[in-house]
């Protein structure tokens, strides 16, 4: 018989844990450049802490050179790139659309 263990749990302040948010990207150079500040202005209009990393799954146009280009200078929001090989077996945007 299987006995389920019951922990008595203790509520968080409100908007005290960090969110990670993570952003699949791919071919979306004309996008990205205006997704990364509207989605961190929403967040800190509500003071939601969160760090932002965006997924650059093997992009065949330039979202990899706007990326760099978009963190180095304009963004004021420190945002993480993470750029797949094409070797890599798992990409964030296919892992998640197959589940």
């Amino acid at each position: 018989m299987h006995q389920c263990l019951h922990k008595e749990l203790i509520p968080v302040e409100k908007n005290t844990l960090l969110f990670s948010i993570i952003i699949p990207a791919y071919n979306e150079a004309t996008n990205i450049v205006d997704t990364v500040p509207m989605l961190s202005d929403a967040l800190r209009a509500e003071s939601i802490p969160f760090e932002l990393i965006v997924d650059n799954d093997n992009s065949l146009d330039e979202t990899g050179d706007t990326l760099d280009i978009q963190k180095s200078s304009e963004w004021t929001t420190p945002c993480r790139v993470v750029s797949d090989s094409p070797n890599d077996v798992i990409h964030c945007n296919r892992t998640i659309e197959e589940g």
